[in-house]
């Protein structure tokens, strides 16, 4: 049996352990709660024990030490088992604890450590602590980061932890907390980070969490959550993730989310949200990340989703959303996954979507979509995923076309190619303007660009630089309604992009083309 015996000499504390003899350096209290943490915790097997009981306690590894007194101990992945000790309540001069990823390390948090009023660092995440955090950890009036998360607490969360004033950081996630959000958690005025994701919390997310000026990340996925958004959460203008995923909420998408002028990811999916997608989140023009799929949303897709230039993922699959694919969304040129299956969208496949060259995933599957599938997706040379399966889209019947789709990794399609004359009747009139997407494209040194009008009309066709500069004017006439088709020669031009602009009555549109030499 290990055998502790601590005598004070004047400033020198002499520790015998096992029969070892340590000159300590430092006050009684903390020599007797480092032997403590030593022995509770396995100290022999640690990863790194350098110095320890053998050398002046200034020099084991781990430990700074001011004077007499013990200010940090940083024993993160060090292989600690056992428990932590009580003991460490004692080192009240402490302001940094790091006991964390130690994976083994049991047993319940000492409500002493709520003792250690100098303290401003408690990370004892990624462990397996049981039992409840100790309400007594809200006298910790100095402590900026209190990281719990990856353990296996259990209890609510103790509304002390409102008191914590200069608290920045308070990460829960990863265990089993039950109960109620404590709207108190709404006076942190200087909490910037909000951790709550993949516990057993219940009831509504209290308003008063939009309280929080400061907050940047709010995380409370993966619970049990119910009720609606709060609108108020919409006051959190410095917010950058705001993730509400997997939880039971109900009602609308308040539009006032689209007053987060930095938002960069919005993730709602796996809930049981209903109505519309509010158009007002178009104004979240820094967004990275917007997820909303497994709902229950209905109405069509707000034109001005088309505004979130930095887009890198939209997933709107799993709700019941109608109308027809925006045109505006061929405008996201950094969009890499968009997810649109299990739904009950109408019409075409816009040609705009062929200009989503980062696009790597496109899912229309089991939609009420119908008509070919335009030639403008062979520009979708990073696509890798292309569902389309449970739809009556068909495949063009180009060569090209299909040579470009059997290389796409992975293909859920409806099988069928298109008869010519059923998707277009000869001498069948239009019925709108189109302009569609230039083929081939990228191109060296031709491209043919096709275009519709629907009756007797003045059209102006020309091509101009990035500059705005005009190249070329490639049509300038009176023309009969029908589907025309000019070809586009690049000789002599630089590689770039390059723009084509139609101007028939009051039908404007312009489309993005690229030459590669």
């Amino acid at each position: 049996m290990t055998r502790l015996l601590m005598t004070l000499l004047g400033c020198m504390v002499l520790v015998t352990v096992t029969g070892v003899t340590v000159r300590a350096q430092v006050s009684e209290q903390d020599s007797l709660a480092l032997v403590a943490l030593y022995n509770a915790t396995d100290g022999p097997n640690w990863q790194i024990n350098t110095n320890w009981l053998t050398t002046p306690v200034s020099q084991w590894a781990g430990v700074t030490v001011a004077g007499d007194r013990v200010t940090s101990l940083d024993l993160d992945n060090n292989r600690l088992t056992g428990s932590i000790p009580s003991e460490l309540g004692n080192l009240t001069n402490l302001t940094l604890l790091d006991l964390s990823i130690n994976i083994q390390l049991t047993g319940s948090i000492p409500s002493e450590l709520g003792n250690l009023a100098n303290l401003t660092f408690l990370d004892l995440d990624r462990n397996q602590l049981t039992g409840p955090i100790p309400p007594e950890l809200g006298n910790l009036a100095n402590l900026e980061s209190l990281d719990l998360d990856n353990n296996g607490l259990t209890g609510t969360i103790p509304p002390e932890l409102s008191n914590l004033a200069n608290l920045r950081v308070l990460d829960l996630n990863a265990n089993e907390l039950t109960g109620s959000i404590p709207p108190e958690l709404g006076n942190m005025a200087n909490l910037r980070l909000l951790e709550l994701t993949d516990n057993r919390l219940t009831g509504t997310i209290p308003p008063e969490l939009g309280n929080i000026a400061s907050l940047t990340d709010l995380n409370l996925d993966l619970n049990r959550l119910t009720g609606s958004i709060p609108p108020e959460l919409g006051n959190l203008t410095n917010l950058d993730g705001l993730e509400l995923d997997g939880n039971q909420l109900t009602g609308t998408i308040p539009p006032e989310l689209g007053s987060l002028p930095i938002l960069a990811c919005l993730r709602l999916e796996d809930n049981q949200l209903t109505g519309s997608i509010p158009p007002e989140l178009g104004n979240l023009t820094l967004l990275l990340d917007l997820r909303l799929d497994g709902n229950q949303l209905t109405g069509s897709i707000p034109v001005e989703l088309g505004n979130l230039s930095r887009l890198n993922r939209l997933d709107l699959d799993h709700n019941q959303l109608t109308g027809s694919i925006p045109v505006e969304l061929g405008s996201l040129p950094l969009l890499a996954i968009l997810n649109m299956n299990v739904n009950q969208l109408t019409g075409s496949i816009p040609v705009e979507l062929g200009n989503l060259f980062n696009l790597t995933t496109l899912r229309l599957s089991t939609n009420l979509l119908s008509g070919m599938l335009p030639l403008s997706l062979i520009n979708l040379a990073r696509l890798d995923r292309f569902w389309f399966e449970n739809t009556t889209l068909c495949e063009p019947p180009d060569a090209a076309f299909q040579a470009w789709l059997q290389g796409v990794n992975e293909v859920r399609s409806t099988g069928v190619t298109c008869n010519p004359t059923a998707t277009e009747e000869p001498g069948a009139l239009p019925t709108d303007f189109v302009l569609e997407a230039n083929y081939p494209n990228p191109f060296n040194p031709a491209t043919r660009i096709r275009y519709a009008v629907p009756h007797a009309s003045s059209v102006h066709l020309a091509v101009y630089d990035v500059q705005g500069r005009l190249v070329e004017v490639l049509v300038e006439a009176e023309q009969p309604p029908g589907w025309h088709e000019v070809t586009f020669e690049a000789r002599g031009l630089p590689s770039g992009v390059y723009f084509y602009r139609l101007e028939a009555d009051a039908f404007r549109v312009v489309r993005q083309m690229l030459l590669l030499r």
